[in-house]
């Protein structure tokens, strides 16, 4: 009976230190009709965001604040899983893909598109 108390205290503690689950991803700026204007030559530097899985938001540089449409891809870019306009159901559609998983993510504002990939 012991060993039970002392199994079950050791599993607590564990998930009352679990870190808060979330992720970096590298998104790249394009713009929004490439194939009609395409930038040859032109690369931008990455923008850094990170996307927290417990608190269900997405956070970076203030580029993000002009984001309207946050859009899940599968890996090649060919079909579209879901489009959200918030950051938080963003996070949550995030978090209901089969894992493991490969999936491009596009945010899309007025005057810009970030795109980039995140693994599960």
């Amino acid at each position: 009976m012991k060993n039970h108390r002392l199994l079950i205290l050791i599993v607590s503690l564990l998930f009352m230190t679990t870190p808060i689950y979330s992720d970096t991803i590298e998104l790249i700026e394009g713009i929004e009709n490439e194939k009609e204007n395409p930038s040859r030559g032109h690369r931008s530097l990455p923008i850094y965001c990170e996307i927290n899985f417990e608190e269900e938001t997405i956070s970076g540089p203030s580029i993000l604040d002009y984001i309207t449409d946050y859009e899940i891809w599968d890996e090649s870019g060919e079909s579209c899983f879901s489009v959200s306009y918030d950051g938080s159901s963003f996070v949550q559609t995030l978090k209901m893909l089969p894992t493991p998983g490969i999936y491009s993510i596009v945010l899309r504002g007025p005057d810009v598109v970030l795109s980039g990939y995140i693994q599960f």
